[in-house]
């Protein structure tokens, strides 16, 4: 892809680079990006928990009063007397209900479901750029169809004009063709304010600052209806990013009833301590008192669970509804695409043979129109039914080039769709 700072030297786009200037600058995709970061960091969190704890504890002990002196037997009053000491501790769970081992699994379901739920937003800007874009080339088109049409309305008035001046035609009917050019004009406007409001749409899904400089589009290929064959859609909805991320989150909710499940089982902690401490009770030097005060010591613990106040209860009701909800979804969300995907093709079929149909149709009325021209020229017909006629073709250039790029639009989605079914 090219560097923005050179596109913008070129004021150039074309509908692939569009696609990911809004990818890069949505604040949607920024914020699926953090979360799939934050999936991630969770499931390193939860992998660390494996590994034993290990601690220093240091403490410092002072008391003022009678104390005992162990050597003499003697009792030694109002006297400050202190104690230093030290040790390690470490910490390692063997066995807790299998929770770290379902808390990892859920963890890695998790940032797998948020990394295709990127890609199914993803997917949703494609298809809000693909429309935004098409529908500046279809305000573009239709600013050059009204900017033609009206040239040729104008060199017509001024050759009735001139003929009016001569004599040989109406006041009435120079007045018809003038009004006719301004109609045109009128559209033109409105065709140019069109296109500036779609390039505007498009500019803000891509992230383009306002007020900056101006940009083009490239135009696309729009002799598609040739092709008689059916557009097909390829994706399966079991491959579509959504359903696949509703999947992975579902995978989770299900280790996460697991692993509230382990609050319920016993838990096997080991864990082992040496420390030692130092006197000024004991007339001994420092350094003999910490070697022989040293105190190692191992501890195996197994915890049963007998009443927590409901809290496992609650975990376990909280984690099922939670694994419920996201069922239920995955049903909707499937179903919805099935009918999505099935009317896709179908769709596009009919709004290709609609396309065939008006641009015959604009044949059609553009022969007429030409016929008209000819017999208005030579005084055959009237200016109105002149002006009917290329009424009736600025619509039917309007009516095809709407139809060719609805055709265009769901061809782009199809086509799109199927980059994930393969």
């Amino acid at each position: 892809m090219k560097s923005l700072a050179v596109m913008l030297v070129l004021a150039l786009f074309n509908l692939e680079e569009c696609i990911q200037y809004a990818v890069q600058s949505s604040p949607e995709m920024a914020s699926a990006r953090i979360e799939a970061e934050k999936s991630r960091a969770m499931l390193n969190s939860s992998r660390l928990e494996y590994l034993p704890s290990l601690n220093l504890y240091l403490n410092q002990y002072f008391n003022w009063g009678r104390s005992v002196d162990m050597q003499e037997l003697l009792i030694i009053r109002n006297r400050l007397t202190k104690q230093s000491g030290a040790s390690v501790g470490t910490s390692f769970t063997i066995f807790d209900g299998m929770r770290r081992v379902n808390g990892t699994a859920r963890g890695k379901e998790l940032l797998q479901s948020a990394v295709w739920a990127g890609r199914a937003l993803e997917m949703e800007i494609t298809e809000e750029v693909t429309r935004a874009y098409l529908e500046c080339l279809l305000a573009r088109e239709l600013k050059e169809s009204l900017e033609e049409i009206h040239s040729r309305t104008l060199e017509k008035a001024g050759v009735v004009e001139a003929l009016c001046e001569s004599g040989m035609a109406t006041r009435s009917t120079m007045l018809e063709i003038r009004a006719q050019a301004a109609s045109e004009e009128a559209d033109i406007v409105q065709a140019a304010g069109d296109e500036q409001n779609a390039k505007q749409r498009l500019a803000a899904l891509m992230g383009y600052e306002a007020g900056g400089p101006p940009f083009e589009i490239e135009g696309i290929d729009t002799d598609c209806l040739a092709d008689k064959a059916p557009v097909t859609v390829e994706l399966r909805p079991e491959l579509s990013p959504g359903i696949i991320a509703l999947e992975h989150e579902i995978s989770a909710c299900e280790y996460g009833v697991k692993e509230a499940k382990g609050l319920l089982l016993p838990s096997v902690v080991l864990t082992g301590a040496y420390g030692t401490y130092y006197s000024d009770l004991s007339p001994d030097i420092f350094r003999n008192q910490i070697r022989d005060n040293g105190n190692p010591s191992l501890t195996v613990s197994v915890s049963l669970p007998l009443f927590a106040g409901g809290a496992a209860a609650r975990e376990i009701s909280t984690a099922g509804s939670t694994l419920k909800e996201a069922r239920a979804r995955l049903r909707k969300t499937l179903l919805d695409m099935e009918n999505t995907l099935d009317a896709a093709g179908r769709e596009c079929e009919a709004l290709r043979r609609r396309a065939a149909a008006c641009l015959e149709y604009r044949r059609m009325c553009r022969e007429k129109e030409a016929v008209a021209e000819e017999e208005f020229a030579e005084g055959a017909i009237s200016a109105s039914e002149y002006i009917d006629a290329r009424k009736e073709m600025i619509q039917s250039d309007r009516e095809y080039i709407c139809s060719l790029y609805r055709y265009l639009f769901q061809q782009k989605t199809i086509e799109h769709y199927n980059s994930y079914g393969k």
